[in-house]
Formats: C-alpha cells, sequence, structure tokens
C-alpha cells in the first residue's frame, strides 16, 4: 500500500525586476540535503550548480533561471528560506553610533526588500544623441564568471559587453548586436564614457562568496540586503520612471 503524499504549501512573490507574480514552494529534505552536501566542499561553482537547482526545484511558474538578474536571485532566496526555515534570522550588524561596534540582531526576513538607488537608470547617455540601454548581471552571467578562466581584463570587458542589451542614437535602436560589435563599440569610448557603463557594473554586480549561498538559505541572509520597514517594494521598470529594456522600440522611449 503507497503511503499518502504530504501537501506542501505554495506562496506568490513579486520578482523586484518586472513585478511579474511567480509561485513557489519551500525547500524540502531532498532540497537542503543537496545545499548541505554542496556547502560542505566550500567549492563555489558547486555550491552555485546546487542553488541553481533548488531554485528550479521550489518555483512552479514557468522562468527562466539563467535569465534572472542576480537581485531576483537573491530576493527568491531570502523568500524561499523565509516559508522554510523561519521568517527571522540572526545577523551582524554595525552600530550606527560609532560604526565599529557589532551587534546581533533578529532581522524578520519578509521585511527585506529590494531597494533601488536615488536616480538610478539603466539607461546611460553617452553623448547628447547616443548612449546605451544596460540589462542587469543575470545568474547566467555571473555563472560564467565564476567558470571563466580568461585573464580578467578580458573577462571585465566580455561582461560589459554581455550587459550592454541596446545602443540607441536620435535615429534608431539598435539590439540585435553581437558580442564582436559590442566589444569594438566598448573599445571606442572615451574613458570617461566607459566609466559610466563600469559605474552601472559595480553599483550591480554580485559579491557572493563560498559559504554565503548555502547560509543564505540554510540560517543567513544577503549581505545588501536593505530593512525597508514600512516602505514599499519600488520596481526598476516602473512605466513612472524606467524603461523596460525589453519593451524598448524606439528612441521615444526614452523620455523619462
Amino acid at each position: 500500500m503507497a503511503l499518502p503524499k504530504l501537501n506542501t504549501p505554495i506562496y506568490e512573490l513579486n520578482l523586484p525586476s518586472t513585478d511579474e507574480v511567480i509561485k513557489y514552494r519551500p525547500f524540502l529534505v531532498k532540497d537542503e540535503k543537496t545545499l548541505l552536501m554542496a556547502q560542505e566542499t566550500k567549492d563555489l561553482k558547486t555550491i552555485i550548480n546546487a542553488v541553481k537547482i533548488v531554485i528550479k526545484n521550489c518555483i512552479e511558474s514557468d522562468i527562466k533561471i539563467d535569465d534572472l538578474p542576480m537581485f531576483d536571485l537573491e530576493y527568491i532566496l531570502l523568500k524561499i528560506r523565509s516559508k522554510s526555515v523561519g521568517e527571522t534570522s540572526k545577523i551582524s550588524v554595525k552600530c550606527p553610533d560609532d560604526n565599529k561596534t557589532m551587534a546581533v540582531v533578529d532581522v524578520r526576513l519578509d521585511d527585506i526588500e529590494v531597494e533601488m538607488g536615488e536616480g538610478h537608470s539603466p539607461k546611460i547617455n553617452l553623448t547628447k544623441d547616443l548612449g546605451v540601454m544596460m540589462a542587469y548581471p543575470s545568474f547566467d552571467i555571473y555563472n560564467k564568471l565564476v567558470n571563466d578562466e580568461t585573464n580578467e581584463i578580458q573577462m571585465s570587458m566580455e561582461l560589459i559587453a554581455d550587459l550592454i542589451h541596446q545602443v540607441w542614437n536620435k535615429d534608431e535602436v539598435y539590439d540585435d548586436i553581437t558580442t564582436k560589435e559590442k566589444l569594438e563599440f566598448v573599445d571606442s569610448m572615451t574613458t570617461e564614457q566607459f566609466n559610466k557603463i563600469k559605474k552601472f557594473v559595480r553599483d550591480n554586480e554580485a559579491k557572493i562568496e563560498a559559504g554565503a549561498l548555502g547560509a543564505l538559505i540554510l540560517g543567513g541572509t544577503m549581505a545588501k540586503a536593505k530593512l525597508l520597514s514600512g516602505q514599499s517594494k519600488k520596481n526598476y521598470y516602473s512605466k513612472k520612471k524606467y524603461a523596460d529594456p525589453r519593451k524598448v522600440q524606439r528612441p521615444d522611449n526614452f523620455n523619462f
């Protein structure tokens, strides 16, 4: 006689990047075993692969994990961790009085939201009539960087090229661009123009260490999280402020 099946609760969250509603479940014992075994290796590649497997297992909606921005991924991990292990987590923070003393505080994970920097935009003006629309570093790009053994300078240039979603001028938007064309375009920039691109990448890069991803789900929290108690979550591509690069068709859409 077959044993009865356990019912697993299903929850919903809004992706910070698009506000799309997705469904997810807590991780099960088999998922926790996958994470624990990966964490024991202390190997970043192994841990990233394990996290990817667990997220795919836990998400009930049809989305491509590899295409998600890293801040979406971290947000999903927090939500899964909250419903799986507990809605509070103990973290160490610096006291604002002296910016030195460390204190352990209980944090409600459901109070953590993705916070947008003041004046943030994926649109970068390189000249008065020419600019780029950047994409956010995705799980796929981050995973490629971890596994890439090319030299650091070449890797950085290819990362920047990968993140250029569109090039536009006053007459046209170019979105069917090869990596070679993007690299040649980057090479033609002035130092001032290139620094604008680098700033966007620095502001949105993922800083994840080998032990952090496992701790994120099994007992910790992400280092770059912001506590926004009482504040509503903002959307990177809010119609009022930012254009969604996936929907931009004409330069007129950049007027915001």
